[in-house]
């Protein structure tokens, strides 16, 4: 009888959304795999920790959490990989998301409004918010920004006096990179009290997009989207290859984030001109852009063609058809 490879997913602790992309991106991989079994308990095969390790497969795919208590001494000599580490190094091969790289996303896609002002919000304690935050930052190092970028710690959030002063005392317009979709709500929610404007005076992005965090907000939230389907198929392909070759190769795989989903709390640019800014939002209506010139300039007031590609070079250096062929890439 030719040999199975039993697989477990340690899975049942992630968040329901993350689970179901990560266990999608597993399947699709295990369909290529005639000789894989995924371990179940009753119906179903998203299992706890200690249901995993029960089920003795020869190979596990699970998240991580610091309240599980488990370990590589746990674990034994069972090969295991662990999907969107939160911790630096604790002995798991891990396949995460490119923290940084989703940082430095949010950072381009806020400079690309203009933004010359910064704040970030997250977790001194999680390893993934800082390399979050270095990504954001040397982004904008690199762009020429010499202002230092605010910080907020996430516990600051649950402050309420405190955090609103926080948030007050930020520079207008400023770019806002909140570590996740969930803390980002609560700010939206806080500037709306506050009678901060969300684009205008705070331009929000998160990261994670959540579906719900993200248009549950009093303004839709962008977001930096993690591919989180795609780590869970290399997460699988790569323990596929561990249990064939029976040694595990790099210790650490990041996975791009899949792309920004642009939304309401970033459509704004920082410019003077009120006609490029008016031709900018134009631009970037995701429902409806314009699809000519013509087009643009009878959405913006029906300015002459030869007085609108004048302000635009003035402002941005570039001509209205150059950002609508951008857009359109």
């Amino acid at each position: 009888m030719p040999r199975q490879f039993r697989v477990a997913l340690a899975l049942e602790e992630a968040t329901i959304p993350a689970a179901r992309a990560w266990m999608t991106g597993i399947f699709r991989f295990s369909h290529t795999r005639r000789d894989w079994v995924v371990c179940r308990q009753g119906n179903s095969t998203m299992l706890s920790w200690r249901e995993a390790l029960e089920t003795k497969p020869d190979g596990i795919l699970g998240i991580r959490l610091e309240e599980t208590g488990i370990g590589p001494a746990d674990t034994g000599p069972t090969p295991v990989v662990i999907l969107n580490q939160a911790v630096d190094d604790d002995g798991f091969v891990q396949v995460s998301s490119d923290h940084e790289e989703c940082g430095r996303r949010a950072a381009r896609h806020l400079l690309e409004r203009y933004l010359r002002n910064f704040a970030f919000i997250g977790s001194p304690s999680l390893h993934f918010s800082f390399l979050q935050r270095r990504g954001f930052e040397d982004v904008l190092r690199e762009a020429g920004i010499s202002s230092p970028v605010a910080y907020a710690p996430t516990h600051l959030s649950r402050q309420p006096r405190r955090f609103r002063r926080w948030l007050l005392s930020l520079p207008r317009p400023c770019g806002l990179l909140s570590t996740h979709s969930v803390i980002g709500l609560h700010v939206s929610r806080v500037c709306h009290e506050i009678d901060l404007r969300v684009p205008d005076d705070v331009a929000l992005i998160t990261i994670t997009n959540d579906d719900l965090s993200c248009l549950e907000a009093p303004v839709t939230q962008t977001s930096v989207k993690p591919n989180l389907e795609n780590i869970g198929y290399c997460a699988a392909e790569y323990l596929d290859r561990w249990l064939r070759r029976g040694q595990a190769s790099d210790r650490l795989v990041f996975i791009p984030p899949s792309e920004v989903t642009p939304r309401e709390s970033t459509r704004v640019f920082a410019l003077e001109d009120p006609l490029v800014r008016r031709a900018l939002e134009v631009i970037h209506d995701y429902a409806d852009p314009p699809r000519t010139v013509d087009d643009l300039i009878a959405r913006c007031g029906k300015p002459s063609r030869r007085h609108l590609e004048r302000a635009f070079h003035q402002s941005v250096r570039a001509s209205p058809y150059q950002f609508m062929l951008k857009q359109r890439v």
